[in-house]
């Protein structure tokens, strides 16, 4: 029993470093990046972009997640209370302009999405990588996609060349982890990615995680890393 509360403190202590760390990005770094980007692009494609550096280098940090975190709860609720900090300033309308949007709610829908898919992969296969994956799909993957085709368009649309970044990015993700089966659920990402039916922070991670499940229980010969 002791050596469980010993856990949760260590877990809980990543937790408070993780929240530091998306406090910078997200709130402190990412707005002097607006200042700059507003110089020369319009206040609309800045946000983009910094939407998809959030992604990135906030998102990112998923990947340290199995590495540092010893149970679930405390990782699952971290980000579940990231999505209602967000959630709260939308409540307020005193939101983050240099990335929050007044009719879309985005940065939420990703916390409370990664929460639930990194609870789920742990109690259905007793390893979080399941979910993590999925999850840097849309933050790394998504990411990419977004800059490559800000940065060449200026503006928010499904360009090809942007999907072709966000392939051959999560393929490698999934590819390093769960091998074929990774680089299957790395290209369904991206086609449902492209197809843009409901919020992606929605479909991407839990069609990639449901398709890593399928390898996981039917082909678990197809899922070993490359």
């Amino acid at each position: 029993m002791i050596n469980h509360y010993i856990t949760l403190i260590k877990d809980l202590a990543c937790a408070v470093l993780f929240f530091a760390w998306v406090y910078f990005i997200t709130i402190v770094l990412s707005k002097k990046l607006f200042i700059l980007l507003k110089k020369n692009r319009s206040e609309h494609s800045s946000a983009y972009l910094i939407r998809k550096f959030i992604h990135i280098f906030a998102g990112g940090i998923f990947f340290l997640f199995p590495f540092v975190f010893e149970e679930i709860i405390i990782p699952s609720l971290f980000c579940i209370s990231l999505g209602f900090f967000f959630y709260w300033r939308h409540l307020k309308e005193n939101r983050y302009s240099w990335f929050q949007e007044e009719e879309k709610k985005s940065e939420v829908i990703f916390c409370f999405s990664s929460g639930i898919i990194i609870f789920l992969a742990w109690q259905i296969t007793n390893s979080m990588w399941f979910g993590i994956i999925p999850v840097l799909f849309m933050a790394l993957g998504d990411g990419v996609t977004g800059i490559v085709r800000g940065l060449r368009y200026g503006k928010q649309k499904k360009y090809w060349e942007g999907s072709v970044a966000m392939f051959i990015v999560s393929a490698l993700i999934g590819g390093m982890q769960f091998g074929i089966g990774g680089v299957v659920a790395a290209f369904a990402a991206t086609i449902v990615e492209k197809s843009n039916l409901i919020d992606d922070n929605i479909t991407i991670p839990f069609i990639s995680f449901i398709i890593l499940l399928v390898f996981w229980l039917y082909f678990p010969f197809l899922i070993k890393p490359f």
